[in-house]
């Protein structure tokens, strides 16, 4: 794996995570958890989805591929929200 590929994509697992830490704050998300799933091929991204896991553990997938932090923030927004 290229070391910048492997470096955007730690990026994004660590905003992830705190954008979890941010949903926890607020339990009218009733968020229990964000998973980031990245699919590669040949050294390249392919896909890459966010599970938005509810309380009830309903699953929302997003799919947030070649999005920015600023866009993954927007379609987990838009999916734990509505909107």
């Amino acid at each position: 794996m290229d070391i910048s590929i492997g470096r955007v994509i730690e990026e994004k697992r660590v905003f992830i995570a705190k954008l979890q830490a941010l949903l926890h704050a607020d339990q009218r998300s009733e968020v229990k958890q964000l998973a980031y799933k990245v699919t590669m091929r040949d050294d390249e991204i392919v896909e890459e989805h966010i599970d938005v896991i509810f309380l009830n553990n309903y699953v929302k997938t997003v799919r947030v591929t070649h999005n920015s932090n600023g866009a993954n923030l927007y379609a987990v927004a838009k999916a734990v929200y509505g909107g």
